[in-house]
């Protein structure tokens, strides 16, 4: 921001007097000499972003005459989201190994056959998706924590879910052959 000169006494740094006004006229609103006979004003910045869940943070950077030279915005996720993710990525990992274990104990045990993993296992691979969803603030599939926890949670409960039924068939097949 420019002001006419008055009583202002500031530095600015001044362009060869040979450039013609009419040449800077057609790309920006006022020519570069025009800006010489101006002063610039010293300009505060301020700013305020409030957005649930996101934590803002930042600087602003000055040269010597206190000009804004530049802006270091930190954006970020705030602390109370980032634990509730974490235990919601944890209570999905302690499902899906529980019924990985639960099908791994009556596939290899030599009692009565259990279906209960394999209705557990069928529910969950529908639920985990919408215990996915209730982070808040959760990013499409394909976040580094789907990577970490989601996308294994969802293969332990498949794959526990194919082993009850691949047990389950192999038993009916040696039960009727008896």
């Amino acid at each position: 921001m420019t002001t006419p000169r008055g009583n202002i006494k500031t530095k600015v740094s001044k362009a060869p007097e040979t450039q013609s006004q009419e040449g800077h006229s057609e790309q920006l609103g006022v020519g570069a000499i025009v800006l010489q006979r101006n002063a610039p004003l010293p300009l505060s910045l301020a700013l305020s972003a409030s957005i649930p869940g996101i934590k803002f943070g930042g600087s602003v950077t000055r040269d010597e005459g206190t000009e804004v030279t530049g802006i270091a915005l930190k954006v970020r996720r705030a602390d109370n989201l980032i634990v509730v993710s974490i235990l919601i990525n944890t209570m999905m990992t302690c499902l899906a190994i529980s019924v990985l274990a639960m099908a791994l104990r009556v596939t290899t045990g030599s009692g009565k056959h259990d279906l209960i993993p394999l209705s557990i296992a069928i529910s969950l691979i529908f639920g985990l998706p919408a215990l996915r969803s209730v982070q808040p603030g959760v990013p499409p599939v394909g976040a580094f924590s789907d990577y970490v926890t989601f996308i294994w949670a969802e293969l332990m409960v498949a794959v526990s879910a194919v082993v009850t039924v691949e047990h389950w068939l192999l038993r009916a097949r040696t039960a009727s052959q008896l």
